[in-house]
């Protein structure tokens, strides 16, 4: 009879690694929105700061935030989060061993705690993406409140 607490472990570990894959998805589409959202006022308000070739100083930190705001390409990057393990790696190491084989609930156990290893990795890595962000937004801020009082003069 198989321990249903094991179970739940182990539903617990594969829900968490799905939740940080989907929340690795949705930092990647929120730099890309991000990344246009700062080209598109670089394009008008960043063209209309800096019409006239001289820029104050406020022109000045709004190309400086532009720049900056780039950063966020970072998170665009490919990286090798792990967030499944693969039917090989699983018979290679629980299941066709020269040991016993991992009963159901030897197995749950181990590939639960697989899961989480995994998941402590892929959050480190996740962690910088979060910052990235975090400083893609501070600078997007930054460069429209700059080039809007540029233009304002």
């Amino acid at each position: 009879m198989s321990d249903e607490r094991l179970e739940l472990v182990f539903n617990e570990a594969t829900r968490a690694i799905e939740h940080q894959s989907r929340a690795v998805d949705e930092s990647r589409t929120r730099a890309g929105a991000l990344l246009t959202a700062g080209a598109i006022v670089a394009s008008f308000l960043g063209a209309q700061a800096l019409e006239d070739q001289n820029p104050g100083n406020w022109g000045k930190a709004g190309t400086a935030a532009f720049i900056l705001l780039v950063v966020v390409v970072y998170v665009l990057f490919p990286r090798g989060f792990s967030f499944v393990l693969g039917a090989r790696h699983i018979i290679d190491t629980h299941i066709d061993t020269d040991d016993h084989p991992n009963d159901e609930d030897q197995l749950r156990w181990a590939l639960a705690l697989e899961l989480e290893d995994a998941w402590d990795a892929n959050e480190r890595t996740r962690g910088r993406l979060a910052l990235a962000l975090s400083v893609g937004c501070v600078a997007l801020g930054i460069e429209v409140l700059a080039w809007l009082i540029e233009i304002g003069g």
